[in-house]
């Protein structure tokens, strides 16, 4: 990620990402900040750089560099705020009931995400996998369903909690995600 301020191009680090499922579509989300590092002017614009990394079937006659189009940066103002979680309730044996605060301004989308294992057949292992559950405008709880399989590991054990919010194409901010764990 790059950005120019009119006085040259400077690299910026990148603080956090993820994939999010925005509008039934899964995008990768970066996170940025462009005022970091001393710089106090806010860049006109931002351009994303990436390398092909060892394409099948590669034709020497394409640039392996790939840049996106200019971005104009967004104030921090339109990030939208995720309500924070406030417990996780255990309904019985293998169910627990999440709750968070009602989400405010309005959003788009707000989605619970769901950290807890899956069992790989491909590989025979269980391993962490995260879910994105779309939760209807309003509503505050869900219940979900433990993992409680005797051959889960315990380093894969623990299930995570915490909540995605997207309106306008912005998503929240991804470094003040803080989830709350729960052992099956």
């Amino acid at each position: 990620m790059s950005s120019a301020d009119g006085t040259g191009t400077r690299e910026l680090k990148i603080q956090a990402e993820d994939y999010v499922r925005v509008s039934g579509d899964w995008r990768k989300v970066t996170q940025v900040d462009a005022c970091g590092g001393g710089h106090e002017r806010a860049p006109k614009a931002l351009r994303v750089t990436g390398k092909l990394q060892n394409p099948e079937g590669y034709d020497p006659s394409v640039p392996r560099t790939i840049q996106s189009d200019v971005l104009k940066p967004a104030a921090a103002s339109v990030v939208p705020k995720a309500p924070p979680m406030t417990s996780i309730d255990r309904l019985d044996a293998a169910t627990i009931r999440v709750t968070w605060k009602p989400a405010a301004d309005n959003p788009d989308q707000v989605s619970l995400m769901e950290r807890k294992p899956l069992y790989s057949s491909e590989i025979g292992v269980w391993v962490p996998n995260t879910y994105q559950w779309d939760v209807p405008a309003g509503v505050t709880s869900m219940s979900r369903k433990l993992e409680r399989d005797a051959d889960i590991p315990p380093s894969v054990r623990t299930h995570a909690y915490w909540i995605h919010v997207v309106k306008d194409g912005f998503v929240s901010d991804l470094r003040a995600e803080k989830p709350l764990t729960i052992e099956p």
